[in-house]
């Protein structure tokens, strides 16, 4: 009778604890909620993935995995922003935008980015997210979705130095980079 209690107790003890655990797999979904016809790629879960607009992707994953990155609109441009909720839930929207106004002082044209953040726009079409501007040019414009860039140049051999500063009037923000 004592050897069967035993067991009894070995038995419920095992099934409390074996009902606590941890979920293995969590559902998680990832909306595209961006402007219409934007479409968006990321990383997630060790998967590269793309998202219509307005549609929704649902996962299975373990616990901890990290959240969705190297997040790009069809332009390879880094325009979205991720708010996420709970963990479960991962919505992507529209990144808020800077004009951008860009003068080069140096005597050759030049490239610019920042990491992805940069839109070159439709009066400056070229490939990616960059910006050229012609020797001497006083007024490139484009869109940044940053705050805090980190500008690097391509295409030259002289030493480039970025100044640049966000302005604020009446709520319409632009950032003014001046290349020496």
């Amino acid at each position: 009778m004592k050897k069967m209690t035993v067991v009894a107790a070995i038995l419920v003890w095992g099934l409390f604890f074996t009902g606590c655990g941890e979920k293995e797999f969590y559902s998680v979904s990832i909306i595209n909620n961006t402007s219409v016809g934007k479409t968006v790629s990321y990383d997630y879960n060790d998967i590269s993935d793309t998202l219509a607009y307005e549609k929704t992707n649902y996962y299975q994953v373990k616990a901890y995995t990290q959240p969705p990155a190297n997040v790009r609109d069809q332009d390879g441009i880094a325009s979205i922003t991720m708010i996420n909720w709970q963990g479960e839930k991962f919505t992507f929207e529209n990144a808020v935008s800077f004009d951008l106004h860009v003068a080069n002082c140096l005597p050759v044209d030049i490239t610019i980015k920042a990491d992805n953040y940069i839109d070159n726009g439709e009066t400056n079409p070229g490939p990616g997210p960059e910006l050229k501007i012609d020797a001497g040019d006083k007024n490139t414009k484009g869109k940044i979705y940053t705050s805090k860039p980190k500008f690097t140049a391509d295409n030259t051999n002289y030493p480039v130095v970025f100044e640049w500063n966000i302005v604020d009037d009446d709520n319409e923000k632009t950032m003014y980079v001046i290349i020496r």
